[in-house]
């Protein structure tokens, strides 16, 4: 424990110097001696409760308004951490440890924290692996180490502070209870004692040695420890070496400086020694990187690069001045590193320094956090290669922004009002005279606020300038003592255009440039909305590119999976999607735009043309200057009405005011066939100052040859205007106008759709006028019009089911007997809340609605598009003439089963009362499809569907169904992972619904109740062969057997690709990337690079290999049923 006047010094009480909190004071008028106070302290523990870790966690939501604590980097669970260190694979889990002080936000009582992982992105914190124990190390468990022992399990080597006599380091070791109680989240660890110490080296500074780093290499195991010189002779590492892992020998000094005088920056003691290879340089030979921190001097990663002899336990420089990995000025500190037996790959990690004053971290009740982890190798040019690891991809949340080609100007204005407190930036940028460019992070909307990270060509540096970060100077006053506002180090790009890899994380700033440095930083505004991204730059410049992904909170730990991805629906790879919008088709191209952003809308863009397989196309029309993007429509103005040019795209959309809530109507054109779009400078062109007024979704109306266009007026305005849908007119698309209202009578209208369609069978036409209402369902209004005017004869529901909401049609489709449209699959009573990770949104698979005269009337109609025939693989079964009853299921016995299926039948219900089929049936999951036949009622119940349903009013959806003229019912039945979609009697009722059941549950059903009843036809189809946009595979030789992999689990450019055995490994698994309809990229999963033919051939016989992705289409790979 900790005392007062440590070693001896009484002239200061530091903060955290108490271990524990007061609660009671006691005055004696003689002071005790030790034997009275360690006897009153038993006293008063023995009385104390047991008290588990779990009870001593702190809930991490009371974090949840603190604007400056990182979400998506790893940190202490509360109070203070240091470096992290000690990486550990075993048994399919990563561990990483960490220095913690679980008591304060100080610098004291260190323990070993404890994080474990799948990724290394999303940690799970587990309880502290080493404390502080009387006797052992009662100044603390200091950094160290981790390695699998000669037995094969875990082992940790710690710097033990013993406080004691001169030697008060000393390296301990403690053995994991794995192989006890075979716990392989390793969180119980048996403390064994000292097991190196300081040596007896004359030249050795006393109590400088600590942070042991530890591996195994050709059957021995190596160990670095950091060390210092007397004389001022600098820092030095210090080299041992075991057959057992138990028992050191001392092999002398693996580095230390000729002349320690030209590096006074390098202090007088060297910390955290860590020693990785990078790699083999153009003769072939093995180089290493040894990185350390100096002590005394600058606190910052210094490294060479060089060659390690293990038989001399040396360390030999190729470059005498030690380089540094980062140019932050000592905010990127404290390395750890290991090579990841799992890939290969070199990994480090760090610590990124949180300079505040020590009452900020007490107010705030944590300190500091991790950095991010890098992959070192060693590049082409002899450089040292980093990189942000690529399992950070999984923490993508949302893509909020994707632009390539773009002038500043339209880049700053998508930037604008784009919150940009947790993500990742990639920015590619050319300069056409600048000398400086970059980006602002942390930007006010006034620019009053801003943090700046730019290049100067001139003087080939990387700077950052944070003097205008805060307004409060307290906030930034220790990181002005402790680093500087401005940083300049130099980075060699040659003639490369500036690539930056940004990571933002509330006050955390990290850049990578070009992967040969980076830049860590902090920044701690005072106004909460310095939350926002700007272009800097002096001159001309062209964004080559620019992404943006939202990054999701990782600290419950739970990475990203593709469970509910459905497989033949459109959905985004990442980010929220709501509303279709503006569905258009021009040139053989389906257009569908749609609402992504949760919090902030704009419109976003995928093209497909065959409607299954789609291609996201990034941000089209941004949210700027406080206006959200809302719904509209789109149409192609084949005679150039609008000047825009013929055969323009042009969407009307809402601007939705943040600050009033006023919604006007916008207009934003492409001449390019919706590769970019242009905002309207004449914006907006309806505006009347009012709320609740959206959705504009224009058409062309041939009587008279101009424009007519719907608008929901969802709320009265006045006694002039009521709520229903408006109705106005244009010949330009850009002047409109009103010309009537179609009356809601109360109900909350929106999302209009306003067409014509054939009447089957009859020579007559009806308009159609498609609504969504009350934020519930989507009816179909059928009726006249006149070119001013609406009447309705008949109003029916679009869809019953639960997920069927803002649908819309595709204008200027081809076909003209039918509308081709689809609908979002959500209900706004919880779609934030459903449990898809990293996105969530799933539009309708594609269906054509006509219209069909019956006794009853014009009835709407609606069928899958035929394009989803092309899906069917095998057909799991065929059935004619089957019984159905309470004991007998005709499916028992087929392989009627699975994930993604279709499923048509005709049932006779003769004498039974129902008729009920499950899907995705699991132990006790099902969803369930039921024929009431008293009841003449369609039900689809998910009450059982998934621990999500179960417990709503939504839970349920029926509508009346009458038999079709033979007494028969048929259902058309999709199956798509988190959806099933039933079609009923030719599709004159449909109900969409989502579900969200274990993956276990696949299995298939069909009994009727209370009588008898026959299946007349069944037919089932697999989808399963279709494969997702983001899912990870293997590919497997149906002859052999065995699978592609990347040789010896290379990474880089040219490796080769073979195929051996399956062994479980991520060099074996390939991430397919949709790069066009039908057309795939095929990504290592362990190297990030892609399947490519060796160069460009053609031939029969030419080699595979991978590459990293550049666009090439020897990379695109077209995936064909066998």
């Amino acid at each position: 424990m900790d005392y007062i006047g440590e070693d001896g010094d009484g002239k200061i009480w530091k903060q955290n110097m108490f271990n524990g909190s007061v609660s009671e004071i006691e005055t004696y008028a003689t002071a005790l001696s030790s034997a009275d106070v360690s006897k009153k302290y038993d006293s008063e523990e023995d009385g104390m409760p047991a008290t588990g870790y779990q009870e001593l966690t702190v809930n991490p939501a009371q974090y949840d308004d603190d604007s400056f604590r990182p979400e998506y980097h790893a940190l202490a669970p509360t109070h203070w951490m240091n470096e992290p260190h000690a990486p550990l694979y075993f048994e399919g889990k990563y561990h990483l440890f960490y220095q913690h002080n679980p008591k304060g936000s100080y610098w004291r009582q260190i323990h070993w924290g404890h994080w474990v992982s799948d990724d290394m992105v999303h940690w799970n914190p587990v309880e502290e692996a080493l404390r502080p124990e009387e006797g052992i190390d009662p100044a603390g468990c200091w950094s160290g180490d981790a390695t699998i022992d000669a037995d094969g399990y875990p082992r940790l080597f710690y710097t033990a502070g013993v406080t004691k006599g001169t030697d008060d380091q000393a390296v301990a070791t403690a053995a994991s209870t794995y192989p006890t109680d075979s716990d392989s989240t390793l969180t119980n660890w048996n403390k064994e004692g000292v097991v190196m110490q300081q040596p007896d080296d004359p030249g050795l500074r006393k109590n400088q040695f600590r942070d042991p780093h530890v591996w195994q290499e050709n059957g021995k195991w190596y160990c670095l420890v950091g060390s210092g010189l007397k004389n001022d002779n600098g820092g030095t590492v210090l080299a041992f070496r075991s057959t057992d892992c138990i028992n050191w020998s001392y092999e002398g000094r693996a580095l230390q400086l000729d002349e320690p005088s030209d590096y006074p920056y390098l202090g007088d003691a060297w910390e955290l020694p860590v020693l990785l290879p990078v790699g083999t340089d153009g003769s072939g030979v093995e180089k290493h990187v040894l990185c350390i921190n100096p002590q005394g001097g600058d606190t910052e990663v210094f490294y060479w690069i060089g060659e390690w002899d293990a038989g001399t336990c040396s360390f030999t420089r190729d470059h005498s001045e030690p380089r540094l990995i980062d140019e932050g000025n000592s905010h990127f500190t404290g390395p750890s590193g290991f090579v990841d037996p799992h890939t290969g790959r070199s990994i480090l990690f760090t610590i990124a320094q949180d300079y505040r004053r020590e009452q900020l971290w007490h107010d705030s009740g944590w300190a500091h956090n991790t950095g991010m982890p890098m992959e070192l190798s060693l590049r082409d040019d002899g450089q040292l290669g980093i990189a942000p690891i690529r399992e950070m991809k999984s923490a993508r949340s949302e893509k909020r922004l994707e632009m390539k080609d773009a002038q500043p100007g339209l880049v700053n204005d998508a930037l604008k009002n784009l919150t940009a407190e947790t993500v990742e930036l990639k920015l590619e940028i050319e300069s056409n005279g600048a000398s400086e460019y970059g980006f602002y992070s942390h930007h006010s909307p006034d620019g009053e606020e801003k943090t700046l990270c730019y290049y100067d060509e001139e003087t080939g540096e990387i700077k950052t300038d944070r003097t205008e970060t805060s307004l409060d100077d307290t906030l930034m006053a220790a990181e002005r003592d402790r680093s500087t506002l401005t940083t300049a180090g130099p980075v060699d790009i040659g003639n490369e255009p500036l690539r930056l890899h940004v990571y933002i994380d509330k006050s955390l700033i990290e850049c990578y440039v070009n992967e040969l440095k980076s830049v860590t930083t902090r920044a701690y505004p005072s106004r909460g909305d310095s939350t926002e991204l700007r272009l800097y730059h002096d001159g001309e410049i062209t964004v080559r590119s620019i992404e943006i992904w939202e990054m999701e909170d990782i600290q419950n730990g739970t990475p990203s999976d593709e469970q509910y991805r459905p497989g033949y629906h459109f959905s985004r790879e990442s980010g929220w999607m709501n509303d279709p919008n503006g569905l258009v088709y021009q040139d053989g191209i389906y257009h569908l735009f749609y609402q992504a952003g949760e919090t902030h809308r704009r419109w976003d863009h995928a093209t497909s043309r065959d409607l299954v397989n789609w291609t996201e196309q990034g941000t089209k029309i941004p949210d700027t200057n406080s206006v959200q993007a809302y719904s509209g429509g789109a149409v192609v103005d084949k005679t150039d009405t609008a000047g825009f040019g013929s055969s323009s795209i042009v969407c009307m959309y809402t601007g939705h005011h943040d600050d009033t809530g006023v919604e006007d109507q916008r207009l934003a054109y492409s001449t390019d066939n919706g590769e970019t779009f242009t905002k309207f400078s004449g914006n907006p062109v309806l505006d009347e100052e009012t709320t609740d007024w959206r959705d504009p979704n224009p058409f062309w109306y041939e009587p008279t040859s101009n424009w007519r266009m719907v608008v929901a007026r969802v709320e009265a305005s006045g006694s002039t205007r009521p709520a229903g849908i408006e109705i106005y007119e244009s010949d330009d698309l850009k002047q409109w106008t009103y010309l009537n209202t179609y009356e809601s009578g109360g109900a909350r209208w929106e999302c209009p759709d306003l067409y014509r369609l054939p009447v089957e069978n009859t020579g007559e036409t009806r308009w159609v006028m498609t609504i969504s209402v009350d934020a519930d369902h989507v009816e179909h209004h059928i009726g006249h019009f006149n070119g001013s005017e609406f009447t309705v004869e008949d109003t029916v529901y679009a869809d019953s089911g639960r997920d069927f909401y803002a649908a819309q049609t595709w204008a200027n489709e081809p076909a003209m007997d039918s509308r081709l449209g689809l609908a979002w699959m959500s209900h706004w009573d919880y779609a934030p809340n459903t449990p898809e990770d990293g996105w969530k949104g799933v539009q309708s698979f594609p269906r054509r609605l006509t219209l069909r005269g019956t006794d009853n009337g014009i009835v709407p109609i609606q069928r899958p598009d035929e394009a989803i025939e092309s899906e069917r693989d095998s057909t799991l079964a065929e059935l004619d003439t089957e019984p159905l009853s309470s004991t007998v299921d005709p499916l028992a016995g087929t392989d009627v089963r699975g994930e993604t299926l279709e499923l048509l039948t005709t049932i006779d219900p003769k004498d039974a009362d129902s008729v009920t089929l499950k899907l995705r049936k699991g132990m006790a999951q099902e969803t369930r499809v039921t024929y009431d036949v008293e009841m003449e009622e369609l039900i689809v119940d998910r009450n059982d569907a998934g621990p999500f349903f179960g417990d709503t009013s939504k839970d349920r959806a029926s509508h009346p169904l009458s038999t079709q003229s033979d007494g028969t019912v048929e259902l058309r039945i999709l199956v798509d992972r988190s959806s099933v979609t039933t079609f009923a009697n030719g599709g004159e009722q449909t109900m969409t619904n989502r579900i969200y059941p274990d993956e276990q549950s696949v299995h298939a059903s069909m009994t009727a109740s209370g009588g008898t009843a026959t299946i007349e036809n069944l037919t089932a189809w697999d989808y399963s062969s279709r494969l997702v946009d983001g899912g990870v595979y293997r590919i497997e030789n149906r002859l052999s057997g065995n699978v592609l992999e990347v040789k010896d689990g290379e990474t880089g450019n040219g490796a080769a690709v073979q195929q051996r055995s399956w062994e479980d490994s991520d060099k074996q698994r390939w991430v397919v990337r949709e790069v066009t309809s039908g057309v795939y990229r095929i990504e290592n999963l362990d190297s990030g690079d892609v399947l490519d033919i060796e160069d460009a051939s053609t031939n029969d016989g030419s080699n595979a290999m991978q590459w990293e992705w550049w666009g090439s289409s020897r990379s695109y790979e077209r995936c064909l049923p066998h």
